[in-house]
């Protein structure tokens, strides 16, 4: 897994050196609309996914959130999610307080929120529409 998201990466790093960036990453199984935008994705993968997503050990948090689910959810079910971590962010809960005492390089900065918030804020309305 480790070696995937190393390549990912580094193709990432080299579409971005050659000129090829997109504005917007999308999953092409994409039924619901959702789209993460590349400015967040970023803050995503380093602050969210590693305990947000399938191969994470922690349960709590899967079972509150898997990353690569929301694009495969019926628009209300993650608008819901959206609007739910907006609230999260805004109280300061995400990533929790426990955690952040052995990780505090995990901590979101406030532009980080913001971005996190405003984003997901914008998505979950354009997603009722």
């Amino acid at each position: 897994m480790m070696f995937i998201k190393i390549a990912l990466s580094l193709m990432l790093s080299l579409g971005m050196f050659l000129g090829i960036q997109e504005d917007t990453l999308t999953d092409p199984q994409n039924d619901n609309g959702l789209v993460i935008d590349a400015k967040v994705k970023p803050i995503i993968d380093a602050k969210c996914i590693g305990c947000h997503s399938a191969d994470s050990k922690n349960e709590k948090a899967k079972e509150k959130l898997i990353w690569a689910n929301l694009p495969t959810l019926e628009k209300k079910a993650a608008a819901s999610l959206l609007d739910e971590m907006v609230e999260v962010l805004e109280k300061g809960e995400m990533p929790p307080k426990k955690f952040l005492e052995r990780y505090p390089d995990k901590k979101l900065t406030e532009k980080e929120s913001k971005s996190l918030r405003k984003w997901a804020d914008k998505t979950a309305n354009k997603m009722m529409k």
